[in-house]
Order: C-alpha cells, then sequence, then structure tokens
C-alpha cells in the first residue's frame, strides 16, 4: 500500500498549484487501485500584512490517497 498528500495550493505570487497528482496519475496508470480517499487538512499561512494580531489566510486544501500498487 502507498499513501499520497494530494492537494492544491495559491497564494497572490505563486498563483494556484497542485501537488501529488503526477504520482497518483503514474500509479494509476499503471494498474494501482485507489482504496480510500480521506480529508487531510487546510493549508493556512500567516498573513504578515497584519502587524497587529495573529491573522492567517487560507492557503489550499489536502487528501491523503492510499493505493494497492
Amino acid at each position: 500500500m502507498k499513501e499520497i498528500r494530494l492537494g492544491i495550493h495559491f497564494n497572490s505570487q505563486e498563483g494556484i498549484s497542485f501537488f501529488g497528482v503526477i504520482e497518483v496519475n503514474q500509479l494509476l496508470s499503471q494498474g494501482a487501485k485507489v482504496l480510500e480517499i480521506s480529508p487531510e487538512g487546510i493549508i493556512m499561512e500567516d498573513d504578515t500584512s497584519n502587524d497587529e494580531e495573529e491573522s492567517f489566510t487560507f492557503g489550499g486544501f489536502s487528501f491523503l490517497v492510499k493505493l494497492e500498487e
């Protein structure tokens, strides 16, 4: 069994980026089967634009994909 973190990350400088998609697609094309997809969490980033109090911005989310090779 293989576990891969899959998700999306976005910010104002770099735009949208995906992670884990290529690895999952490669395994699927080699015949792997998805056993489970579970939410892992959201990605939060420190928002340094607000000096008065601690502030965070939503930066994306991720899932954990379990595959049988």
